[in-house]
């Protein structure tokens, strides 16, 4: 497990050591948010069934199932969304 505290070679050496684990969790997370768009909008048509005339639920669970697809796909392709903040040191007193 990568820590705060590690250095940017202790952290090259983690994923080194641990590849194989780790591209077989990006297959996996890629498959199973592949699969999971299918299923939100299966369920969405079943909501749309019941609801009637206003189908808010319905625009409701399309527009987060597609916000957690681009956020997973995102995730999955671009790595953590890290914002670029400059590393600051800590304070000190003259």
């Amino acid at each position: 497990m990568d820590l705060p505290h590690d250095s940017a070679e202790q952290v090259a050496h983690i994923y080194t050591v641990h590849q194989d684990r780790i591209r077989a969790g990006c297959i996996f997370h890629l498959v199973g948010f592949g699969m999971i768009g299918a299923w939100g909008v299966s369920v969405a048509a079943q909501t749309r069934r019941k609801e009637g005339l206003f189908p808010v639920l319905t625009y409701a669970q399309l527009v987060t199932m597609a916000a957690a697809a681009h956020c997973s796909w995102r995730r999955a392709c671009c790595g953590p969304w890290r914002p670029s903040v400059p590393a600051r040191s800590p304070r000190r007193s003259p």
